[in-house]
């Protein structure tokens, strides 16, 4: 195999598992600090997830990032903290009770 296709066969590869890693792997964009928090973080359906950076996330980036476009409102938050420890949310409290889905 040449050198080249080589090169490209580990960028395709990568850019794959870019994609992947960004589509399936939850972020935690502040620290964690309890297992109730964590347990939270991943109790979201792997679905909900994948909707929320395919639908939220790529367009706000597209436009604050590529289009350069100033005022963009905040992205939505995925997570609401502040919900599921003060009751909130009752079926979202119930999902994340029951822990993540098999």
């Amino acid at each position: 195999m040449k050198p080249t296709r080589l090169l490209c066969l580990f960028a395709g590869t990568d850019a794959l598992a870019l994609c992947l890693v960004w589509l399936f792997v939850p972020g935690t964009e502040r620290q964690i600090a309890t297992m109730e928090e964590m347990n939270y973080v991943f109790g979201v359906a792997t679905r909900r997830h994948m909707d929320y950076q395919i639908k939220e996330v790529a367009p706000w980036c597209y436009s604050h990032y590529i289009r350069r476009q100033k005022g963009l409102a905040d992205l939505p938050p995925l997570y609401r903290y502040a919900q599921y420890t003060e009751g909130g949310d009752s079926a979202t409290n119930e999902a994340t009770q029951n822990g993540p889905a098999t």
